[in-house]
């Protein structure tokens, strides 16, 4: 599977000392994916193609795109006064986006249309960084920093999204779809995939950063930004699973503290990244997400009651009546030590486990029992998350049934 590569977005927070909100977060991604950014100002509009006299406005030009072969000439909101010009090639820029292809080739040019340098201009009605966005896409999609194994790849998503819906951009879409079911998939096929694949990348970090500076925590999609996305975008497919993996983080472990300058770090925010501790970005969680943590929590710890069949169903032999017990308590244990019940569960699944409940005296036939009462009880927990979290109803939608 392929994806865009990846780059660091650095967050200075010496400057304010304070905690940036979601937009400034998105805002601060979005210009990470221009060498040169410049200000300005989000205009929420629909695209149109629309006469628009240049009075009054200052124009500047792209240097990234300005092609000398371009045949029209797009503008772009870079400021309230001003605007941003982009020579492009009309058949290339439409290729991707239907609504581009229809205003661009359903209007034809006529020789009262607006011109610039003896080409005809069109506006578009959009933010220039979102517009570049797009012309990123479409000329240089290499350049565009995603990647299913970076903490802050969910705040470029935003930004995405929205331009492949603008513009109606299928292709943009389809793989910001497979991106998502990728990193928050939405069948425990899917889920367990992902956690061999973070187990992989976790094996890799022991009790040092990468050889690139980086740690395990980097490398991990960050589940509040992600959650705060899906609302917005109404994803609803995708919030049980990030649900899921931020009850798994401790509400101490703030992303912000432990990501601070390194020369600024402390000795315990040092400690708790090179001993692999997740974090996430607390201060963003909405008190509506809280309140659905807490429940998701809660719902977890009855759950964890009933993590083997009931002794009416397995036998009586005083042997295999202790050996359950025991295991019942080591995996009481473990819930409320690491909240993975889902994990827990995989494991109690697998042969070692099994060997393990031989040796505590639970006889063959009830552990080929527990085995699928264990398998069938997984898929009924993950099956029924956005119950137990009390989400909307996933409804099967995607990235591509919001366009």
């Amino acid at each position: 599977m392929n994806f865009w590569l990846s780059g660091n977005i650095l967050w200075d927070l010496r400057a304010t000392g304070t905690i940036p909100g979601l937009d400034d977060l998105v805002a601060a991604a979005r210009r990470s994916i221009y060498v040169n950014p410049l200000p300005s100002v989000e205009i929420e509009m629909d695209i149109a193609i629309q006469p628009l006299s240049s009075d009054g406005y200052l124009w500047q030009r792209s240097e990234r795109f300005w092609f000398a072969d371009g045949d029209i000439i797009l503008s772009a909101q870079l400021t309230e006064n001003a605007r941003k010009l982009y020579r492009v090639h009309r058949l290339r820029v439409s290729v991707d986006s239907t609504r581009l292809h229809e205003a661009l080739f359903n209007v034809p040019d006529n020789e009262n249309m607006e011109m610039y340098e003896g080409l005809p201009l069109y506006h578009v009605m959009d933010a220039a960084l979102d517009f570049e966005t797009f012309l990123t896409y479409v000329y240089d999609p290499q350049d565009l920093q995603i990647s299913p194994y970076d903490s802050n790849t969910c705040l470029l998503y935003s930004t995405l999204l929205r331009v492949s819906k603008t513009y109606r951009m299928a292709g943009l879409r389809e793989e910001l779809s497979t991106y998502l079911e990728f990193v928050w998939p939405s069948s425990l096929e899917e889920w367990d995939q992902r956690t061999l694949r973070y187990e992989t990348i976790a094996s890799h970090y022991t009790s040092t950063e990468s050889p690139e500076g980086r740690y395990l925590d980097d490398c991990l999609a960050e589940p509040i930004v992600a959650l705060r996305l899906f609302r917005e975008h109404d994803l609803f497919k995708h919030l049980p699973s990030a649900f899921y993996e931020l009850s798994l983080i401790s509400p101490t472990a703030d992303w912000h503290a432990m990501h601070e300058d390194p020369g600024r770090q402390s000795a315990r925010s040092r400690w708790l990244l090179s001993s692999r501790i997740r974090s996430a970005r607390w201060a963003l969680l909405t008190t509506e997400d809280h309140m659905c943590l807490h429940k998701g929590l809660r719902q977890m710890q009855i759950l964890s009651l009933t993590m083997i069949p009931p002794d009416n169903e397995l036998c009586l032999a005083p042997p295999c009546v202790h050996g359950r017990l025991y295991i019942q308590l080591v995996i009481l244990h473990e819930i409320n030590r690491f909240r993975d019940v889902l994990g827990i569960l995989r494991y109690y699944c697998q042969d070692q486990a099994k060997q393990t409940m031989l040796r505590e005296g639970v006889c063959a036939e009830c552990v080929q029992k527990i085995g699928d009462f264990m398998r069938k009880k997984r898929q009924h927990i993950f099956d029924n998350l956005a119950h137990f979290f009390d989400l909307p109803s996933p409804r099967g939608n995607t990235s591509t049934d919001t366009a």
